[in-house]
């Protein structure tokens, strides 16, 4: 912003204009913040649904690591017998 001295030789037209500027900028502001505010929020989820597909992946080899070992369990069982 203009030093005191220099803005004081401004026309009164001059100050106005540059009042309403300010103001532009600000509504200007408020509206990126919005946005910023809305992509950190999607990141947010995105976030939470990628670590519960992470979750459920697990889940799914959990299970089929111990299905896959109950059937080798079956498997020796019947070469014994």
């Amino acid at each position: 912003m203009l030093k005191q001295p220099q803005q004081q030789r401004l026309g009164k037209h001059a100050l106005i204009g540059m009042r309403t500027r300010r103001k532009k900028s600000k509504l200007a502001k408020k509206k990126e913040e919005e946005k910023e505010k809305k992509k950190k929020k999607k990141k947010k989820k995105k976030k939470k649904k990628k670590k519960k597909k992470k979750k459920k992946k697990k889940k799914k080899e959990e299970e089929w690591k111990e299905e896959k070992e109950t059937h080798r369990g079956n498997e020796i069982t019947h070469n014994i017998i």
